[in-house]
């Protein structure tokens, strides 16, 4: 198991793909630096089955945390061998809820974000 940590951009629907299968992809963007660059991922991962949903709840651009693992097969079409690779979620937890970034703005009288236990961090950095 692996584990990413990074904001929640772009959640998708449930999809029934067949009758006995179903998956819901979500987007966590990171950033990092790597050396004296800043580089920013934008990471896809899909829940399947019993774990679609887990996102549901969590607001987009809340700091979220990713338990995944990885899964990779080929794929023939004529002739010609593909390989694909999931980043299947088993878990996500919002660290930090955030209010939508509408009422953010609106709030002129800014509000320490609220944690994903209740409790808010007052500090200012």
């Amino acid at each position: 198991m692996y584990e990413l940590k990074g904001i929640l951009i772009q959640k998708g629907e449930t999809i029934q793909v067949t009758d006995k299968f179903q998956k819901q992809e979500f987007v966590v963007e990171r950033t990092e630096m790597r050396g004296e660059y800043e580089a920013i991922d934008q990471v896809k991962f899909q829940l399947m089955q019993k774990n679609c949903g887990k996102v549901d709840p969590i607001a987009l651009q809340s700091e979220v945390k990713v338990v995944f693992d990885v899964s990779g097969r080929p794929w023939e079409k004529d002739g010609k061998i593909s390989y694909f690779v999931n980043l299947n979620a088993w878990k996500v937890d919002a660290l930090i809820q955030v209010e939508s970034i509408h009422e953010l703005a609106a709030d002129d009288t800014a509000k320490p974000p609220v944690k994903a236990d209740g409790t808010t961090d007052s500090l200012p950095f």
